[in-house]
């Protein structure tokens, strides 16, 4: 059978369960984590790197902790938008580890994790929207496994298989 089959197959099977004022909490974390890193961007473009610019920069293990609270807030509050933030968060790590040409074996298993956040989005997903852009986080998600990891050549070929199977969602932004 089709990818999209089974994506279909799996669509909105799952019913969120709405907690709200806990996922603030988590959310200001994670936007500070991303206003910080903006911040250092812009730092960057008029100052340089230097010493301050270091200290600006979001550290990793800030955003593995807002990864934990996300991971155990959706343990009891499964719904889309927890899901989709984890998948870009472990999406961001593994960026970054490509940036700092890091150990392959890192990279790929945070574009993995960050897969299997995207096939609970397709499960919790609430309307088409949703859906629609699941689906195309996981064309993009394997075209960076595919593109930018060392793989064995089953895992190209299945990367290759799913892109394939996906490739009307390519136009779609992630």
């Amino acid at each position: 059978g089709s990818i999209l089959k089974h994506f279909n197959d799996i669509y909105g099977v799952k019913t969120a369960v709405k907690e709200d004022l806990e996922f603030l909490n988590i959310q200001s974390k994670e936007d500070d984590f991303i206003s910080k890193k903006v911040r250092g961007v812009d730092y960057k473009e008029k100052n340089g790197v230097n010493e301050e610019w270091y200290k600006m920069l979001p550290y990793e293990n800030e955003l593995l902790e807002i990864i934990r609270s996300q991971k155990e807030y959706a343990e009891s509050y499964p719904c889309y938008v927890i899901f989709l933030r984890l998948s870009n968060n472990y999406q961001r790590l593994g960026n970054e580890y490509l940036h700092q040409k890091s150990s392959n074996s890192t990279i790929k298993y945070y574009y993995y994790m960050s897969l299997l956040c995207d096939y609970e989005c397709i499960k919790y997903a609430e309307n088409k929207e949703h859906f629609n852009s699941s689906v195309s986080r996981v064309y993009f998600r394997f075209k960076d496994i595919d593109s930018c990891c060392e793989i064995t050549d089953s895992e190209r070929e299945k990367a290759r298989f799913v892109m394939e199977g996906l490739d009307d969602y390519k136009y779609l932004s992630p």
